[in-house]
């Protein structure tokens, strides 16, 4: 019977869509066992059980195309078992009857309410149970017909009712001979007491019995058999034989063979495993004649390092011959890797010796070491037993040969590994759970300056001075508990010396999964840590220029900062003037007067100054107190020049290093002009907004008086358009200020967070119903009240210019490079792009023309530059570029 469990896949087939959704949801409401799938006519449903497994079959009688009949018929044609129900409005007896006789399963007639739906659950449910139970029945008798075993049933008197013809085959019968025969019939007369007295009361008491009997043939041979007696229910036994004769035997040689398994692992070279498997098959499988050939990468062919005598008798030589791969039988199962079996060899092509009386032969390869071969005198004296056994000894002969050549090149990879890691810079050690050292580089020994011999009696701790130690154990400890480990620590030499070290270490764990020891490297780390001391010597340098207030100071604030960063034996700063390069600072002497030291510094210079790219040079006379001389140019102003008195002074880490320190002092240099020319704008501006505030509004002021005046004498459309000239000239005087404080202000920087920055901008600008979107959340370096005025006047232009609801983004470009303004309004016209910084330039009818004069104004101030161009979105983008951002 059906598991309740059991899924039923149910296939719906109506024209009806609505109705067959309906049924569908009712019968799987009724039965959460069911599945139900729907198609519209027969033609969908024959496609659908092509794709799909159906346990039944609902359909409809009056259908487009097929009716339901057809497709029942179409269903039969495919599967004649699968439950089919005639579900259809459309009843008559002449239609059940049809439906009878094309081989329907169930009829239903479609009625109204939703108990008809509970019905046709049921009646499906009941099919597919009757069919299922008839498949399982058929099932069970074809796997009793066609059963290897021998199958029989005796009824409650002991007589056979009905026997396989595997049954009748073992005990030399045809199955109708035995039918109605007494059990005692294929027992010898001892075994028939035995079984009355034992056998048949333990079946009696228990329901089933398992053992091993004698059988009887009809030729009066006998076998031994695996039996088996089961009772049934209405009292009638199952009988089940096997001839296990042969089991029993292969049984007992499998046992010897596998006990030689461990024979085979202790070999260890090629010739011990080939003894073993000679010994193997002559000894237990009684092949008397047999032998290993294993392939000689040096001759190309396959040698032989074992046989039996027997085997070189029949080879008819005083030894047993080599086996070309190319000219042999064995030779082709070696490179196929396929077994042979030949009932009489002396017919096949290709053997390797015609004189030979080897009839029978299995030829089994090694893998791909060898070949096992093994003959008789005999036609057809191996069976299947036979081979199978001989591949037992096959399959433990290559096992071990796989071990021997996995061992062969585990030594040779680990005197690989270990040659290749005592040629490495980096420390290797591998440190077993307890800490103690147990394997270990060359450069671990010289590193720690103790011999072998001590290393393998210290802890690892015991390698770093006291204040490390804790760190030590604590970093191990993290290794087993985690699996991996990284430190940074000072190995102690065994002179006292402390050197800094990056360790890292893995775990190795063993068979079961358990903690073995730990594997790792140190690299060491000095150069790295001297570098970073210099990046924030560097970094101190470009803070302390930003007090240096002439060119002066900065030239000798770089020498020094080169004193600290660089090995030389003279530096100096030279600047260009109009007769060529002058010193401007400078440090240390080479030679008795320096003379030479000043020589080539101003030589190399001269060079780095002219070219534009740093100068490395080392001097031609051996005389010179200067062997090599460092040049790095200063952005067209002149170069930073370094002298030793070494050939090797300086190499690409000096250079490097030269180039970043000039970095900051041409930055720096770069500011005290832009604050020289400030200065000097302002002087100018001064002038100008003093004209803004009281040469022009005094007039201005009195227009407006006379203006009011006038107005209380007469009304006049004039007087509109009067005061319209006046709140314009306010404006634009407003505007011309702003641009004169813009440039007249010294920008004071200091770290400003953009995004706070836009938020308090937007507050101040009439944004009517435009939209700002802030995607920068780091700060700059800005004078945040004029960074105020660059933003506020490109949110003005964005919304006066972008149109209706326009949205305007904050954003940070790429690399560093800045941040930008942009807006998804109407854009630039290609020639606006060119003119847009113009003072006066304005596409509005009530602009200015000044507000983005003023954001190049304040760009400028701050040393940055301003890029009008085309936004993603094809509205206007401003960038703003040269900013530097804070570090975070």
């Amino acid at each position: 019977m059906r598991d309740s469990e059991d899924p039923v896949r149910v296939l719906h087939v109506d024209d009806d869509a609505d109705f067959a959704a309906l049924v569908a949801r009712f019968l799987e409401r009724e039965d959460e066992c069911l599945s139900v799938v729907t198609e519209p006519d027969a033609a969908a449903g024959l496609d659908r059980l092509g794709d799909t497994d159906v346990d039944c079959i609902v359909s409809d009688y009056d259908m487009p195309g097929r009716n339901g009949i057809e497709f029942l018929e179409a269903v039969r044609e495919r599967d004649p078992d699968v439950p089919f129900v005639l579900f259809t409005g459309k009843g008559s007896e002449e239609i059940a009857s049809e439906a009878i006789s094309a081989g329907v399963t169930d009829y239903l007639q479609k009625e109204t309410g939703t108990d008809q739906y509970a019905i046709l659950a049921n009646r499906i449910r009941n099919a597919v149970d009757r069919t299922r139970a008839e498949r399982e029945r058929r099932r069970h008798l074809d796997a009793i017909e066609t059963a290897r075993e021998g199958i029989s049933i005796l009824d409650d008197d002991g007589r056979f009712t009905y026997v396989n013809q595997a049954y009748a085959d073992l005990y030399g019968y045809e199955p109708d001979e035995l039918i109605g025969e007494h059990w005692d019939l294929l027992y010898v007369e001892d075994d028939v007491d035995a079984a009355r007295d034992d056998i048949l009361p333990a079946v009696e008491a228990d329901g089933y019995w398992h053992g091993t009997t004698t059988g009887l043939r009809a030729d009066g041979t006998t076998f031994v058999e695996d039996h088996a007696l089961a009772a049934t229910a209405n009292g009638k036994l199952v009988c089940t034989v096997r001839d296990v004769t042969e089991n029993a035997q292969r049984k007992r040689a499998i046992e010897k063979l596998h006990s030689t398994a461990q024979i085979f692992m202790t070999a260890e070279t090629e010739a011990d495993v080939g003894e073993v498997a000679v010994e193997a098959v002559r000894d237990i499988l009684d092949m008397r004649a047999n032998a290993v050939h294993i392939y000689d990468e040096e001759t190309g062919r396959l040698m032989p390092v074992a046989w039996s005598e027997t085997a070189n008798e029949l080879t008819g030589g005083e030894s047993m011959p080599a086996l070309d791969p190319d000219d042999s039988i064995a030779g082709e199962v070696f490179e196929s890797g396929e077994p042979r079996v030949y009932d009489d060899v002396s017919t096949a092509p290709g053997r390797a010796a015609d004189s030979t009386r080897v009839r029978s032969e299995i030829i089994l390869p090694l893998g791909d070491r060898g070949v096992l071969i093994i003959g008789t005198c005999e036609v057809g004296a191996f069976d299947e037993t036979d081979v199978s056994l001989a591949r037992i000894v096959a399959v433990h002969a290559t096992t071990a040969l796989d071990s021997i050549e996995r061992a062969r090149e585990l030594r040779e990879e680990r005197a690989f590994i270990d040659q290749a890691l005592d040629t490495i810079d980096d420390l290797y050690y591998v440190v077993g759970t307890d800490g103690g050292m147990e394997r270990w580089n060359d450069t671990f020994r010289c590193i720690s300056e103790y011999d072998d011999e001590t290393i393998a009696t210290m802890n690892v701790a015991e390698f770093f001075p006291p204040d490390e130690r804790d760190r030590i154990r604590e970093a191990f400890e993290e290794a087993v508990a985690t699996g991996e480990t990284t430190v940074e620590a000072e190995i102690r030499t065994g002179d006292g010396d402390r050197v800094p070290y990056e360790f890292t270490g893995s775990l190795l764990t063993d068979a079961d999964g358990e903690p073995a020891r730990v594997v790792g490297t140190g690299r060491d780390v000095s150069a790295r840590k001297e570098r970073e001391r210099r990046l924030k010597e560097n970094r101190a340098f470009a803070t302390d220029l930003l007090t240096c207030e002439t060119p002066e100071a900065v030239c000798d604030r770089t020498v020094r900062a080169a004193e600290s960063l660089l090995e030389f034996d003279a530096a100096a700063v030279y600047l260009a003037e109009d007769n060529g390069l002058s010193q401007v600072a400078g440090s240390g002497t080479v030679g008795s007067d320096g003379v030479d030291a000043a020589h080539a510094g101003v030589e190399a210079a001269r060079e780095a100054h002219g070219t534009g790219e740093s100068v490395r040079a080392v001097a031609d006379d051996s005389e010179s107190a200067v062997g090599s001389a460092l040049a790095v140019p200063v952005d067209g102003r002149g170069a930073l020049a370094l002298v030793s008195e070494r050939p090797d002074g300086f190499g690409a880490t000096d250079l490097e290093l030269a180039e970043l320190l000039v970095s900051q002092t041409e930055k720096a240099l770069g500011r005290l002009d832009r604050e020289r020319e400030l200065r000097r704008k302002n002087d100018r501006l001064d002038e100008f907004a003093s004209i803004l505030s009281h040469d022009l509004r005094n007039p201005l002021n009195v227009a407006q008086g006379r203006l009011a005046m006038a107005r209380e004498e007469c009304d006049s459309d004039h007087l509109d358009e009067v005061e319209g000239a006046h709140e314009r000239i306010e404006e634009l005087i407003g505007d011309l200020l702003a641009i004169a404080q813009a440039g007249e202000s010294a920008v004071e920087m200091d770290a400003v967070a953009l995004d706070a920055a836009v938020e308090e901008c937007w507050g101040n600008v009439a944004t009517r119903d435009a939209t700002v979107v802030v995607e920068a959340e780091r700060s700059i370096r800005a004078d945040e009240s004029h960074l105020g005025q660059l933003l506020e006047n490109l949110f003005r232009n964005a919304v006066e210019h972008g149109g209706q609801g326009v949205t305007i983004t904050v954003g940070e470009l790429p690399g560093d490079a800045g941040f930008y303004v942009e807006d998804d309004g109407r854009g630039l016209p290609g020639e606006e792009s060119s003119q847009i910084f113009e003072t006066g330039y304005s596409t509005a009818d009530e602009g200015t023309g000044f507000g983005m004069s003023i954001v190049e104004q304040v760009a400028s101030a701050h040393g940055w530059r301003v890029n009008a161009t085309e936004g993603d979105d094809g509205g206007a983008r401003f960038e703003i570029l040269g900013v530097e951002f804070v570090a975070e």
